[in-house]
């Protein structure tokens, strides 16, 4: 299988996971941080942001030389 398809399945599944773990988390996080779960859910906003804007940004810093 090629390698550039295999890199970007495990990386596709570990970001997945990650938010799904976060979700699994959020009332206690909420809880030891003594905010409300929907505050503590901005947890999970600001990884997917990153995310949209990592990618993208990650696709155009392959391109420049190294």
């Amino acid at each position: 299988m090629n390698k550039g398809l295999t890199a970007l399945a495990l990386g596709t599944f570990a970001l997945g996971i990650s938010e799904f773990l976060m979700m699994g988390i959020l009332g206690d996080m909420a809880a030891d941080m003594n905010v409300s779960v929907a505050r503590a859910g901005h947890f999970i906003t600001a990884y997917a942001t990153g995310v949209c804007v990592g990618a993208p940004a990650l696709l155009f810093a392959r391109r420049m030389p190294l």
